[in-house]
């Protein structure tokens, strides 16, 4: 795995997996009967608390 130098590429494939991680933890939840925090850092937003 490397860094992806393209900007634009890049926010575009953090997107991507942020969606994908989200969807997963949402997933968790629902078939464990869990609270799930998910913290995902950006270097454009600081910090997104999902």
């Amino acid at each position: 795995m490397r860094r992806i130098e393209d900007g634009s590429s890049r926010q575009v494939t953090f997107l991507k997996r942020r969606n994908r991680l989200l969807k997963k933890a949402f997933q968790l939840s629902v078939l464990n009967d869990a609270e799930v925090t998910l913290m995902v850092f950006s270097p454009l937003a600081s910090y997104m608390n999902l």
